[in-house]
């Protein structure tokens, strides 16, 4: 919602980022690990497993990606390793990854395992590719369209 169209007209959009780091804040206190001798209650696990959601919806967003992994990839790895008895909260962190363009099956996501660092390292480097390769479209383009006029001046003459 805070994405659509029409919010993004009224200016709305720009409260992404503090849903966000509220999401944020919500994961890091519950993933303090200060209760894992304690019962925890089905309240925690659905706040948990909400705050997920609200991460998910946030990562189909292209600018909000590089800030939901320079904020969240430690916690969303240590909830998809804690597959305790709860397999709704690792399958909602493992959608979030899957929003954000991590794969199971990708080398690199097996490479680095659950180590946080090294995806977000290589998630900048396949950003960084990106922007590579539409700058290359650009420049072929450009460089078509020069040729072109070019070539046909040429060829009239």
């Amino acid at each position: 919602l805070l994405l659509s169209d029409l919010m993004v007209v009224d200016g709305y959009n720009t409260w992404a980022c503090d849903v966000l780091h509220v999401f944020t804040s919500i994961l890091k206190r519950l993933s303090t690990g200060d209760d894992k001798d304690k019962e925890v209650s089905e309240v925690v696990y659905q706040l948990k497993n909400d705050a997920l959601k609200g991460l998910n919806a946030l990562a189909k967003s292209e600018p909000l990606k590089v800030l939901i992994v320079d904020t969240s990839l430690p916690l969303l790895m240590l909830a998809t390793a804690a597959k305790n008895d709860r397999d709704d909260i690792a399958n909602t962190a493992a959608q979030v990854c899957l929003s954000l363009g991590f794969t199971e099956d990708d080398q690199a996501v097996q490479v680095a395992g659950n180590d946080a660092k090294l995806l977000g390292d290589w998630f900048c480097m396949q950003q960084s590719l990106l922007i590579q390769a539409m700058a290359r479209e650009e420049i072929r383009m450009l460089v078509v369209q020069t040729w072109k006029k070019a070539v046909g001046k040429a060829k009239k003459e």
